[in-house]
């Protein structure tokens, strides 16, 4: 028998008084925003190059011989190291050309010997003939005599210079102070048979030349800096250098020539800069990272780095719009300004990338804090602190002690995104 449950009346009002909760309404959460700064600041090309020596001297044998080792045995140079102007580097067997030059010396001798004899003779002759005791003839004769006399000392002081030259040859000094490579021959070989024997190479490294190729559009902006007074020589165009393991472009160089043409078939021109390197620690043939400052921009939209994002589509920044959305923004980029990005291009989503130079708005407000909560279509309550771009003025004033301290802590890499942009 199944016996039936009543549910009391007052269960069934209750189920019937009861309500769904009110869904809970989170506020709006809170970034910072800030305006672009927009300010005139200098343009840079960086270029890739390489380092050369300013001056290269090969040390040759001009001239056949032993090559000789200094009385006492010791070297005369250490190889890798410096070598001063006018140090001697190597010697080849001098006595040959020593007795060469004795034997020029006994031979000019002999032709004064000869052409004062003959002058003698001919004067003596110009007395007969006045006097009717000799003919025209045997003057002359006597004439051509004293003038062959008096050829022969020319002739024999030439081979004279010469001998002296080549005896000259056998020492060989350094031309300029530098760094000295590797010594090509020993000692005891014979060297300068049928060709100049090539001993070693002395390269001088402070000041070194920096060789790179511009582009045409790079090059025609220096001619037009100079042309507009901007710098009245080439040389007041300053280089910024960085080598392998350096951190941004610790050396200073200037510009000292640009080519007199632009090859057709790369459209580059070769320059060449020159760098002071007193310390000698950057070798002839580094690859060498060059900066160039070129014309300014006016008025340049700087916005923070930090505000910048990627993702697969490239860079963007979040704006937020008037009615407190945020919005999305894809950014193209130049240089780095003391954290600040140089905006080329400006454009939304769903638009095409503009090419070329384009007109960049202005009066837009991108989030640099809260950057982690904000995303496109969400409102959000922003709160205005502007990005101070920093100034000399705001520099703080650093003891020695400090700036020895900031030196040692500063070691976080730059990113991989700072300087300018290749060259290309």
């Amino acid at each position: 028998m199944i016996r039936k449950i009543s549910i009391p009346i007052i269960f069934y009002s209750l189920l019937s008084g009861c309500t769904e909760p009110e869904p809970l309404v989170r506020p709006p959460i809170t970034v910072s925003v800030s305006p672009p700064v927009i300010r005139s600041v200098d343009s840079y090309v960086e270029i890739s190059g390489r380092s050369d020596a300013s001056e290269i001297f090969e040390a040759r044998a001009r001239v056949p011989g032993t090559l000789m080792p200094t009385e006492d045995g010791k070297p005369r140079f250490t190889e890798g190291e410096n070598v001063s102007k006018g140090q001697e580097l190597f010697s080849i067997e001098p006595e040959p050309y020593q007795a060469a030059v004795d034997a020029a010396n006994a031979r000019l001798e002999s032709a004064e010997a000869q052409k004062t004899l003959a002058d003698t003779t001919y004067q003596r002759s110009k007395n007969l003939y006045e006097k009717s005791a000799i003919t025209r003839a045997e003057l002359d004769e006597r004439e051509a005599e004293f003038n062959v006399a008096q050829a022969a000392i020319s002739q024999e002081k030439a081979a004279l210079k010469q001998a002296e030259i080549e005896l000259g040859y056998t020492t060989i000094n350094a031309e300029f102070e530098g760094i000295i490579g590797e010594s090509h021959v020993d000692e005891g070989n014979i060297v300068g048979v049928g060709e100049f024997t090539l001993l070693a190479t002395v390269r001088k490294t402070d000041p070194l030349h920096i060789y790179f190729d511009a582009a045409e559009r790079v090059v025609l902006n220096f001619l037009r800096k100079l042309s507009e007074g901007d710098a009245r020589e080439i040389q007041e165009i300053t280089l910024e250098i960085g080598y392998e393991g350096e951190t941004g472009y610790p050396h200073q160089g200037q510009l000292q020539l640009i080519d007199n043409q632009i090859d057709p078939n790369t459209g580059t021109a070769l320059l060449r800069g020159t760098m002071r390197n007193p310390d000698q620690n950057v070798l002839p043939g580094s690859y060498a990272r060059i900066r160039i400052k070129t014309l300014p921009i006016p008025e340049a939209v700087l916005v923070s780095e930090i505000a910048i994002n990627t993702d697969l589509s490239g860079k963007y920044i979040l704006i937020v719009n008037e009615a407190g959305i945020v919005e999305q923004r894809r950014v193209r980029l130049g240089q780095l300004y003391d954290g600040f990005r140089h905006v080329t291009a400006l454009w939304k989503p769903e638009e095409a990338e503009p090419k070329g130079e384009s007109e960049i708005p202005t009066d837009f407000q991108y989030i640099h804090a809260g950057l982690l909560q904000a995303r496109p279509g969400l409102t959000v309550k922003s709160e205005v602190v502007p990005m101070k771009y920093p100034t000399k003025e705001d520099e703080p004033e650093l003891d020695e002690t400090t700036v020895k301290e900031t030196k040692k802590t500063k070691t976080e890499p730059e990113s991989p995104d700072s300087g300018p942009p290749e060259d290309r």
